[in-house]
């Protein structure tokens, strides 16, 4: 879509690994100020926010290195919040037996992203519509559900 040469992919994927970076120290800061829940909250908006980004910009066809490259570094700054929080509080009741449950919790990662991946093939979007309405789909429904566990959890308390 873009035309570029193959050194733009090491450009594209350093942006990637430096949302991670910033994401991972931003995360590391603010475990110590607020609450996991408030983290993975603030990472999916994070992530949200790409995805919105994203999305407007392939539907309204502005199609280059950087406003593609923006989006997506957001979107990975959000991400680099949830992963670390998400996989603690998901590991912390199986201490015992931690091997096991990351496996487990591996196998279901890698099981939803193939069944998304199947079910966004066959969605009738443009091939370059597909990611962002994913990313946005999927960024709005885990904000969803943290929003649901988070007043579950203040009415069980």
């Amino acid at each position: 879509i873009l035309h570029l040469d193959k050194i733009w992919f090491i450009v594209i994927a350093a942006g990637i690994v430096l949302a991670f970076m910033i994401g991972s120290v931003l995360c590391t800061y603010l475990v110590h100020k607020i609450s996991q829940n408030g983290i993975l909250l603030i990472g999916m908006t994070i992530s949200l926010i790409g995805a919105i980004m994203l999305l407007c910009f392939m539907s309204l066809n502005i199609v280059h290195l950087y406003s593609l490259l923006t989006p997506v570094i957001i979107l990975f700054t959000g991400i680099s919040f949830v992963i670390p929080i998400a996989t603690a509080k998901a590991l912390a009741p199986f201490t015992l037996t931690a091997g096991s449950a990351s496996a487990m919790m591996g196998f279901f990662q890698m099981g939803a992203a193939s069944l998304i991946t199947a079910i966004v093939t066959v969605l009738p979007f443009s091939d370059i519509l597909s990611m962002p309405i994913a990313f946005t789909f999927l960024s709005s429904l885990s904000i969803i559900i943290l929003v649901i566990y988070m007043l579950w959890l203040k009415r069980v308390n």
